[in-house]
C-alpha cells in the first residue's frame, strides 16, 4: 500500500521526475547520461518525448556539456545538488534537485525539476528594468545640474540692481530658457514608462544648429569663466537648419563643453568649431588639456542637415 501511494504521488505531481544513468568514458569521465525512468510531468516540463532508454545527447544533440558534468559529478560523488540553469537548445530554464540513488557503482541519479522559464524571464525583466531606471535617473540627475549654473549666475546679476533695462531683459531670458530646459528634463523624470524602459524618445524638429551651440555655451559659460578659460566659437555666418531633438543636442554639446572646461588646466583655451560638410553639420570641441586616448575621445558630433528648400 505504501509503495502504491508513492507511485500515485509521483504520477500525479506537477514537477518532472526522472532517473538517469551516468555514462562514463574509458577514463571515468562523464560523457552523457541515459534516461531510465520518468513520470508523466517529465514530458510537459522538458518537451522531450520517448526519452526512456535514450541518452540526453540523442534527444538534444546540442545540449550543453555542463548538464552532463553536473549529473556525472552527482553520480560519482554522491553529493546532491540544487541549482537553476538554462538550456539554450531546449529554450528553457530549470529549477533542479539531483541526488544519487541506489548503489554507487550503478551511477544512477534521481532528478526532480520544474520548468521555470516564465518565472526566470519575469525576474530578469524586473532586474533589467531596475538597472535601466538607475541609469536613467543617474543621467537625469547629471543633466539637471547643467542649467543651474547659468540660472544662479543670472540671479546674482539681477541682485546687483545696476543692470540696464536691456541687460535685465537679456539676463531674464537666460533664466527663462534654462528653466524651460529643466522643465523638459523633469517631464522625462515624471514619465514612469520611460523610467522603467530606460528610454528617452527623440523629438525631431527643424532647428537652428547655431541655437543649439548658443544654448550649450550659455549653460557652461559660468564654469568656463570660473576657471579662467578662453572660449572661442567659430560658426558659419548663415543660419544652418538641421533635423534633431533640440533638448538632447543641447545636452550633448553641454557635456562636451563641460568636459573640456573641467579637464583643461585653469586659464586654458577651448574652441568650438561648427561647419557644414555636405549633408552634415559637424561640431568639434577642442581644448589644450591633457586629452584622452583616441578610443575614448568623444569630441565630434555629426548631424544630418536638413536639405534646403
Amino acid at each position: 500500500d505504501r509503495l502504491a501511494l508513492t507511485d500515485t504521488v509521483i504520477e500525479s505531481m506537477d514537477e518532472g521526475l526522472s532517473v538517469v544513468e551516468a555514462i562514463l568514458d574509458d577514463a571515468g569521465r562523464p560523457v552523457d547520461y541515459r534516461f531510465l525512468e520518468s513520470n508523466p510531468a517529465f514530458e510537459k516540463q522538458t518537451g522531450l518525448v520517448n526519452a526512456i532508454g535514450r541518452t540526453a545527447k540523442e534527444l538534444v544533440p546540442d545540449l550543453e556539456d555542463r548538464w552532463v558534468q553536473i549529473y556525472g559529478r552527482v553520480a560519482l560523488t554522491g553529493e546532491p545538488i540544487r541549482f537553476v540553469e538554462q538550456s539554450v537548445p531546449m529554450n528553457r530554464w530549470f529549477d533542479v534537485y539531483a541526488t544519487r540513488i541506489g548503489a554507487a557503482e550503478d551511477l544512477k541519479v534521481a532528478i526532480l525539476f520544474r520548468d521555470v522559464t516564465e518565472r526566470t524571464a519575469t525576474e530578469q525583466a524586473l532586474k533589467e528594468a531596475d538597472r535601466r531606471k538607475d541609469e536613467f535617473l543617474a543621467m537625469l540627475a547629471h543633466e539637471l545640474r547643467n542649467p543651474l549654473a547659468p540660472i544662479a549666475a543670472a540671479a546674482e546679476l539681477l541682485q546687483l540692481g545696476t543692470l540696464s533695462p536691456e541687460r535685465v531683459a537679456q539676463t531674464s531670458a537666460v533664466i527663462t530658457r534654462q528653466v524651460g530646459h529643466i522643465t523638459g528634463l523633469i517631464d522625462d523624470l515624471l514619465d514612469v514608462s520611460r523610467v522603467t524602459r530606460g528610454m528617452i524618445p527623440l523629438t525631431k524638429a527643424r532647428i537652428d544648429a547655431k541655437r543649439v551651440v548658443a544654448d550649450a555655451v550659455e549653460q557652461v559659460r559660468p564654469l568656463i569663466e570660473s576657471r579662467g578659460h578662453k572660449l572661442t566659437v567659430h560658426s558659419p555666418p548663415a543660419t544652418t537648419f538641421i533635423m534633431g531633438d533640440q533638448k538632447r543636442l543641447v545636452q550633448v554639446m553641454t557635456n562636451l563643453l563641460n568636459n573640456a572646461a573641467k579637464y583643461t588646466p585653469e586659464g586654458g583655451e577651448i574652441v568650438l568649431n561648427m561647419k557644414v560638410s555636405g549633408a552634415f553639420v559637424q561640431m568639434d570641441v577642442c581644448d589644450n588639456g591633457i586629452g584622452l586616448v583616441r578610443d575614448l575621445a568623444a569630441s565630434q558630433l555629426g548631424l544630418n542637415r536638413e536639405p534646403e528648400r
